[in-house]
């Protein structure tokens, strides 16, 4: 185990929220109104003896996450952990609070959205391999280490369909010209990219497995348990230590 001291910042969704709430039946079954384990950027920094902030809140996309990133105070951390969530949240940054899940608007067919968009996977695509280049620059410009993963894929299960309606989707994400920034970006000491490119079709993958019972909340809250985040860490930590972190 290192024994060099890091300050690390810890973003995401619900999948990354240290205050994660419980629905009424789950706090009847564990007998508290949020989680009370560790999320899994908790358990990495604590692999690696880094004092750890987490600032991820539910519901919230890409782009709120880019945009907390940037009107942080840089000083305040060294390495910079992101869990990626899925594509289509796009507005979650302008609307409060995040959990009227206004973010889903682009893909039709959500079970949660409300406005009548046609599903637009090209855009999803693109929106955030650019909000992951922004985490990249940010970071590479701050002299900051950045370990970003999908914790879920970049679209949910329920999603795929929509996904079908695009054909070939993952010869366009490879057609992206912000497909290869990130590919060149890969090598650079202090950009640490884990399951690129995502996408099972193109040998990547998130770190999320939905219907696993054992690692879930409960059978309708699909959210890690203590077991699920310690499985995430243990696959994050294990590609690092692959990776060679310094």
């Amino acid at each position: 185990m290192s024994t060099k001291m890091y300050n690390s910042l810890g973003i995401g969704c619900s999948f990354t929220n240290q205050n994660y709430k419980f629905r009424e039946i789950e706090k009847k079954l564990y007998r508290k109104d949020q989680i009370p384990w560790s999320t899994w950027d908790h358990l990495v920094a604590n692999y690696y003896e880094w004092n750890h902030l987490n600032i991820g809140e539910s519901g919230r996309g890409l782009d709120w996450m880019v945009d907390a990133i940037h009107s942080f105070d840089t000083s305040l951390y060294d390495t910079l952990i992101v869990g990626g969530t899925t594509w289509d949240r796009f507005t979650t940054a302008y609307y409060h609070p995040a959990t009227l899940r206004y973010s889903h608007i682009v893909m039709k067919g959500d079970r949660e959205a409300t406005l009548p968009y046609e599903p637009n996977v090209k855009y999803a695509i693109t929106h955030a391999l650019s909000s992951i280049i922004s985490l990249i620059h940010h970071c590479i410009l701050n002299d900051k280490k950045l370990i970003y993963l999908q914790v879920l894929p970049p679209f949910d299960h329920y999603q795929y369909k929509l996904v079908d309606k695009l054909k070939n989707c993952e010869k366009y994400m490879l057609k992206n010209k912000m497909f290869q920034i990130i590919e060149n970006y890969r090598s650079h000491p202090n950009i640490k990219i884990l399951g690129w490119p995502f996408y099972e079709m193109l040998g990547g993958f998130s770190f999320w497995i939905w219907n696993d019972e054992k690692t879930s909340i409960s059978q309708n809250d699909r959210h890690p348990n203590e077991a699920g985040h310690i499985f995430i860490a243990e696959r994050v930590v294990s590609l690092l230590q692959k990776t060679k972190l310094n």
